[in-house]
Protein backbone atom coordinates (compact mmCIF):
# COMPACT_ATOMS: atom_id res chain seq x y z
CA UNK A 1 0.00 0.00 0.00
CA UNK A 2 2.74 2.67 0.80
CA UNK A 3 5.09 1.54 -2.21
CA UNK A 4 1.39 2.62 -4.60
CA UNK A 5 1.04 5.39 -2.45
CA UNK A 6 4.44 6.48 -2.97
CA UNK A 7 3.98 6.28 -6.70
CA UNK A 8 0.69 7.63 -7.19
CA UNK A 9 2.69 10.88 -5.65
CA UNK A 10 5.39 10.78 -8.04
CA UNK A 11 2.81 10.20 -10.92
CA UNK A 12 0.90 13.38 -9.93
CA UNK A 13 4.16 15.16 -9.61
CA UNK A 14 5.12 14.29 -12.92
CA UNK A 15 2.13 14.89 -14.69
CA UNK A 16 0.80 17.84 -12.99
CA UNK A 17 4.50 19.11 -13.89
CA UNK A 18 4.02 19.21 -17.12
CA UNK A 19 0.32 19.86 -17.28
CA UNK A 20 1.46 23.55 -16.18
CA UNK A 21 4.29 23.89 -18.19
CA UNK A 22 3.01 26.79 -20.24
CA UNK A 23 3.18 28.89 -17.12
CA UNK A 24 6.55 29.21 -16.64
CA UNK A 25 7.19 29.01 -20.56
CA UNK A 26 4.99 32.20 -20.56
CA UNK A 27 7.15 34.25 -17.71
CA UNK A 28 10.28 34.13 -20.01
CA UNK A 29 10.16 36.33 -22.94
CA UNK A 30 12.96 34.77 -24.48
CA UNK A 31 12.87 33.21 -28.09
CA UNK A 32 11.40 29.66 -28.20
CA UNK A 33 15.10 28.45 -30.25
CA UNK A 34 16.95 30.28 -27.04
CA UNK A 35 14.69 29.00 -24.69
CA UNK A 36 15.62 25.26 -26.24
CA UNK A 37 18.95 25.64 -26.18
CA UNK A 38 19.35 26.85 -22.66
CA UNK A 39 17.22 23.88 -21.68
CA UNK A 40 19.07 21.08 -23.93
CA UNK A 41 22.18 22.82 -21.97
CA UNK A 42 21.17 23.13 -18.42
CA UNK A 43 19.16 19.41 -18.82
CA UNK A 44 22.63 18.07 -19.75
CA UNK A 45 24.34 19.81 -16.75
CA UNK A 46 22.02 18.77 -13.90
CA UNK A 47 21.20 15.12 -14.84
CA UNK A 48 25.51 15.00 -15.05
CA UNK A 49 25.35 16.20 -11.63
CA UNK A 50 22.75 14.22 -10.75
CA UNK A 51 23.87 10.65 -11.49
CA UNK A 52 27.21 11.99 -10.32
CA UNK A 53 25.58 12.27 -7.00
CA UNK A 54 24.29 8.90 -6.89
CA UNK A 55 27.25 7.45 -8.16
CA UNK A 56 26.61 6.51 -11.90
CA UNK A 57 29.68 5.17 -13.53
CA UNK A 58 30.21 7.41 -16.42
CA UNK A 59 31.23 5.15 -19.50
CA UNK A 60 30.06 4.02 -22.85
CA UNK A 61 26.78 2.57 -22.79
CA UNK A 62 26.45 -0.30 -25.44
CA UNK A 63 24.52 1.38 -27.58
CA UNK A 64 26.66 3.43 -28.76
CA UNK A 65 29.13 1.04 -29.72
CA UNK A 66 27.63 0.01 -32.80
CA UNK A 67 26.41 2.66 -35.78
CA UNK A 68 22.88 1.25 -35.33
CA UNK A 69 22.69 2.02 -31.66
CA UNK A 70 24.25 5.75 -32.10
CA UNK A 71 21.87 6.65 -35.31
CA UNK A 72 19.03 5.41 -32.77
CA UNK A 73 19.63 8.20 -30.02
CA UNK A 74 20.48 10.43 -32.54
CA UNK A 75 16.94 10.01 -33.97
CA UNK A 76 15.59 10.12 -30.51
CA UNK A 77 17.54 13.04 -29.53
CA UNK A 78 16.61 15.02 -32.74
CA UNK A 79 12.55 13.90 -32.10
CA UNK A 80 12.57 14.76 -28.53
CA UNK A 81 14.00 18.48 -29.27
CA UNK A 82 11.77 19.08 -32.08
CA UNK A 83 9.18 18.33 -29.69
CA UNK A 84 10.17 20.28 -26.73
CA UNK A 85 11.06 23.68 -29.26
CA UNK A 86 7.12 22.97 -30.88
CA UNK A 87 5.50 23.34 -27.50
CA UNK A 88 7.41 26.17 -26.25
CA UNK A 89 6.66 27.89 -29.35
CA UNK A 90 3.04 26.76 -29.24
CA UNK A 91 2.55 28.52 -25.83
CA UNK A 92 4.36 31.60 -26.97
CA UNK A 93 1.91 31.61 -30.06
CA UNK A 94 -1.19 31.32 -29.13
CA UNK A 95 -1.55 27.60 -29.23
CA UNK A 96 -1.99 26.22 -25.29
CA UNK A 97 -5.08 24.82 -26.55
CA UNK A 98 -4.21 23.47 -29.98
CA UNK A 99 -0.83 21.84 -28.23
CA UNK A 100 -3.08 20.25 -25.76
CA UNK A 101 -4.90 18.34 -28.15
CA UNK A 102 -1.55 17.05 -29.13
CA UNK A 103 -0.56 15.34 -26.17
CA UNK A 104 -4.41 13.90 -25.54
CA UNK A 105 -3.78 11.96 -28.78
CA UNK A 106 -0.40 11.41 -28.00
CA UNK A 107 -1.03 7.50 -26.26
CA UNK A 108 -3.57 6.83 -29.80
CA UNK A 109 -0.95 7.95 -31.99
CA UNK A 110 1.57 5.58 -31.15
CA UNK A 111 -0.72 2.82 -30.82
CA UNK A 112 -1.10 3.51 -34.86
CA UNK A 113 2.93 3.72 -34.71
CA UNK A 114 3.14 0.54 -32.85
CA UNK A 115 0.69 -1.37 -35.26
CA UNK A 116 2.77 0.18 -38.48
CA UNK A 117 6.15 -0.82 -36.97
CA UNK A 118 5.27 -3.44 -34.77
CA UNK A 119 2.61 -5.45 -36.72
CA UNK A 120 0.85 -4.84 -33.08
CA UNK A 121 -2.91 -5.91 -32.82
CA UNK A 122 -5.83 -3.91 -31.58
CA UNK A 123 -8.96 -5.44 -29.62
CA UNK A 124 -12.24 -4.59 -30.59
CA UNK A 125 -12.56 -1.50 -27.89
CA UNK A 126 -8.99 -0.23 -28.60
CA UNK A 127 -10.22 -0.06 -32.28
CA UNK A 128 -13.22 1.47 -31.65
CA UNK A 129 -11.15 4.37 -29.04
CA UNK A 130 -8.79 4.86 -32.26
CA UNK A 131 -11.18 5.34 -34.77
CA UNK A 132 -13.30 7.45 -32.70
CA UNK A 133 -10.26 9.82 -32.21
CA UNK A 134 -9.69 9.87 -35.29
CA UNK A 135 -12.97 11.01 -36.42
CA UNK A 136 -12.69 13.91 -33.78
CA UNK A 137 -9.40 14.98 -35.01
CA UNK A 138 -11.06 14.91 -38.84
CA UNK A 139 -14.28 16.65 -37.31
CA UNK A 140 -11.74 19.31 -35.47
CA UNK A 141 -10.10 19.92 -38.95
CA UNK A 142 -13.21 20.62 -41.25
CA UNK A 143 -14.75 22.75 -38.45
CA UNK A 144 -11.35 24.42 -37.68
CA UNK A 145 -11.24 25.67 -41.04
CA UNK A 146 -7.12 23.96 -41.07
CA UNK A 147 -5.56 20.62 -40.47
CA UNK A 148 -4.00 21.49 -36.36
CA UNK A 149 -0.47 21.03 -37.23
CA UNK A 150 0.52 21.42 -34.58
CA UNK A 151 -1.10 18.90 -32.07
CA UNK A 152 -0.47 16.40 -34.80
CA UNK A 153 3.54 17.56 -35.18
CA UNK A 154 3.51 17.21 -31.22
CA UNK A 155 1.61 13.83 -31.20
CA UNK A 156 3.50 11.99 -33.92
CA UNK A 157 7.36 13.82 -32.89
CA UNK A 158 6.28 11.69 -29.34
CA UNK A 159 4.66 8.89 -30.56
CA UNK A 160 8.47 8.10 -32.53
CA UNK A 161 10.57 9.02 -29.57
CA UNK A 162 8.55 6.85 -27.84
CA UNK A 163 9.43 3.80 -30.34
CA UNK A 164 13.08 4.65 -29.93
CA UNK A 165 13.08 4.63 -26.03
CA UNK A 166 10.94 1.50 -26.31
CA UNK A 167 13.35 -0.31 -27.91
CA UNK A 168 16.45 1.03 -26.02
CA UNK A 169 18.18 -0.37 -23.30
CA UNK A 170 18.64 2.78 -20.95
CA UNK A 171 17.10 3.69 -17.95
CA UNK A 172 14.95 7.08 -18.77
CA UNK A 173 17.30 9.57 -16.41
CA UNK A 174 20.40 7.63 -18.46
CA UNK A 175 18.79 8.05 -21.56
CA UNK A 176 18.22 11.72 -21.21
CA UNK A 177 21.78 12.13 -20.68
CA UNK A 178 22.75 10.70 -23.66
CA UNK A 179 20.39 12.65 -25.50
CA UNK A 180 21.44 15.86 -24.34
CA UNK A 181 24.98 15.49 -24.67
CA UNK A 182 24.19 14.68 -28.42
CA UNK A 183 22.63 17.45 -28.31
CA UNK A 184 24.19 19.71 -26.18
CA UNK A 185 27.18 20.94 -29.24
CA UNK A 186 24.68 22.60 -31.29
CA UNK A 187 22.87 24.03 -28.30
CA UNK A 188 25.99 25.45 -26.91
CA UNK A 189 26.98 26.66 -30.34
CA UNK A 190 23.73 28.32 -30.67
CA UNK A 191 23.90 30.25 -27.69
CA UNK A 192 27.56 31.81 -28.16
CA UNK A 193 26.86 32.58 -31.69
CA UNK A 194 23.72 34.68 -30.23
CA UNK A 195 26.02 36.07 -27.53
CA UNK A 196 28.41 36.79 -30.13
CA UNK A 197 25.98 39.02 -31.93
CA UNK A 198 24.97 40.86 -29.03
CA UNK A 199 21.11 38.76 -28.92
CA UNK A 200 21.09 36.62 -26.75
CA UNK A 201 18.78 37.23 -23.19
CA UNK A 202 21.50 35.32 -20.94
CA UNK A 203 23.54 37.60 -19.25
CA UNK A 204 22.43 40.37 -20.63
CA UNK A 205 18.22 40.94 -19.11
CA UNK A 206 16.76 40.43 -15.58
CA UNK A 207 18.15 38.49 -13.75
CA UNK A 208 15.38 36.43 -13.11
CA UNK A 209 15.19 35.56 -16.80
CA UNK A 210 18.80 34.02 -16.08
CA UNK A 211 17.46 31.97 -13.08
CA UNK A 212 14.73 30.85 -15.25
CA UNK A 213 17.04 29.33 -18.48
CA UNK A 214 18.93 27.81 -15.86
CA UNK A 215 16.16 25.83 -14.10
CA UNK A 216 14.52 24.77 -17.34
CA UNK A 217 17.38 21.62 -16.75
CA UNK A 218 15.94 20.61 -13.31
CA UNK A 219 12.09 21.43 -15.04
CA UNK A 220 13.18 18.76 -17.56
CA UNK A 221 14.49 16.50 -15.63
CA UNK A 222 12.57 16.13 -12.42
CA UNK A 223 9.00 14.97 -14.13
CA UNK A 224 10.99 12.20 -15.80
CA UNK A 225 12.73 10.85 -13.06
CA UNK A 226 9.16 10.73 -11.08
CA UNK A 227 7.46 9.65 -13.86
CA UNK A 228 10.05 6.25 -13.78
CA UNK A 229 9.47 6.23 -10.07
CA UNK A 230 5.85 6.08 -10.19
CA UNK A 231 6.21 3.58 -13.55
CA UNK A 232 8.08 0.80 -11.01
CA UNK A 233 5.19 1.51 -8.16
CA UNK A 234 1.92 2.01 -10.29
CA UNK A 235 -0.31 -0.82 -12.34
CA UNK A 236 -0.08 0.19 -15.87
CA UNK A 237 -3.84 1.41 -16.08
CA UNK A 238 -3.83 3.78 -13.35
CA UNK A 239 -0.21 5.08 -14.74
CA UNK A 240 -2.69 5.11 -18.12
CA UNK A 241 -5.14 7.60 -16.74
CA UNK A 242 -3.13 9.35 -14.62
CA UNK A 243 -1.38 10.74 -18.31
CA UNK A 244 -4.19 12.69 -19.07
CA UNK A 245 -4.12 14.93 -16.05
CA UNK A 246 -1.43 16.86 -18.12
CA UNK A 247 -3.00 17.50 -21.24
CA UNK A 248 -6.62 18.59 -19.27
CA UNK A 249 -4.84 21.20 -17.38
CA UNK A 250 -2.72 22.46 -20.50
CA UNK A 251 -6.62 22.39 -22.26
CA UNK A 252 -7.67 24.44 -19.15
CA UNK A 253 -4.88 26.98 -18.84
CA UNK A 254 -5.30 27.73 -23.02
CA UNK A 255 -9.27 28.62 -22.24
CA UNK A 256 -9.11 29.98 -19.07
CA UNK A 257 -5.68 31.44 -18.61
CA UNK A 258 -4.47 32.13 -21.84
CA UNK A 259 -7.87 33.27 -23.21
CA UNK A 260 -7.88 31.05 -26.32
CA UNK A 261 -10.60 30.63 -28.44
CA UNK A 262 -12.29 27.44 -27.84
CA UNK A 263 -16.19 27.09 -29.45
CA UNK A 264 -18.34 24.17 -29.65
CA UNK A 265 -16.63 22.57 -32.45
CA UNK A 266 -13.47 22.20 -30.16
CA UNK A 267 -14.84 21.45 -27.16
CA UNK A 268 -17.23 19.10 -28.74
CA UNK A 269 -13.67 17.33 -30.67
CA UNK A 270 -11.73 17.74 -26.87
CA UNK A 271 -14.30 15.37 -24.77
CA UNK A 272 -14.76 13.07 -27.69
CA UNK A 273 -10.98 12.58 -27.91
CA UNK A 274 -11.08 12.27 -23.60
CA UNK A 275 -13.59 9.59 -24.34
CA UNK A 276 -12.02 7.73 -26.97
CA UNK A 277 -8.90 8.02 -24.19
CA UNK A 278 -11.00 6.43 -21.69
CA UNK A 279 -12.37 3.55 -24.03
CA UNK A 280 -8.50 2.66 -25.60
CA UNK A 281 -7.22 2.65 -21.43
CA UNK A 282 -10.06 0.71 -19.47
CA UNK A 283 -8.23 -1.96 -18.07
CA UNK A 284 -10.95 -4.22 -16.28
CA UNK A 285 -9.63 -7.06 -14.13
CA UNK A 286 -11.31 -9.83 -12.35
CA UNK A 287 -10.36 -10.71 -8.76
CA UNK A 288 -10.29 -13.91 -6.96
CA UNK A 289 -14.28 -13.83 -6.71
CA UNK A 290 -15.24 -12.78 -10.33
CA UNK A 291 -16.09 -9.32 -9.41
CA UNK A 292 -15.04 -6.85 -12.28
CA UNK A 293 -12.57 -4.51 -10.31
CA UNK A 294 -10.74 -1.48 -12.34
CA UNK A 295 -7.65 -0.03 -11.34
CA UNK A 296 -8.07 3.63 -10.57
Amino acid sequence: MERRRAGLFYGLGAYLSWGVFPLYWQLLDVPSSEILAHRIAWSLVFVTLLLKAIGYRFRLPPVARSLKGVLKFVLSAVLIGINWWLYIWAVQNGFVVEASLGYFISPLMSILVGMVIFGERLSVRQGAGVSLSFLSVLYLSLTYGRVPWVALTLALSFALYGVMRKTSSLESLEGLFVESLILFAPALYYIVQLDAENKASFLNGAIQTDLLLVLSGALTALPLIWFAAAARRLPLATLGMLQYIAPSCQFLLGVFWFKEPCDVHRLLAFIAIWFALFIFSYQPRKDKGGAILHEL
